[in-house]
């Protein structure tokens, strides 16, 4: 299964590609800093999982969604965000995220996230 990390912060990228690598062997874990690449990648497919900051360029986190829900791609999403407001929230609810993960960043947030998406 692959697993997307999208942010443009190379320190939250490398905490949750370490906690998503040391949580099984299985899983391969791409790393991209922008939104559009992100986007373009997803279209191609095979993407079981994105964990995306929600604020980055050249679009946000929430934007992302709803572009790949646009383009019919079929994902999961958990964003990443330090914080929380109730009107992205619903935002990012009405375009079908179940998962947000408020920073700072730890294993056992990434772990919940991977158990209930992965069933593992």
């Amino acid at each position: 299964m692959k697993v997307l990390i999208v942010d443009d912060s190379q320190f939250q990228r490398l905490v949750v590609k370490s906690i998503v690598s040391n949580y099984s062997e299985e899983l391969e874990v791409i790393e991209l800093t922008d939104a559009q690449k992100a986007l373009d990648l997803l279209k191609e497919g095979g993407i079981s999982l994105v964990f995306s900051d929600i604020n980055m360029e050249p679009f946000t986190g929430i934007e992302l969604v709803e572009k790949s829900k646009e383009a019919s791609v079929e994902t999961t999403f958990a964003l990443v965000t330090s914080h929380l407001v109730d009107s992205m929230k619903e935002k990012a609810a009405s375009l079908g995220v179940e998962y947000y993960i408020t920073k700072p960043i730890t294993q056992e947030k990434i772990e919940a996230v991977l158990k209930e998406v992965l069933g593992a």
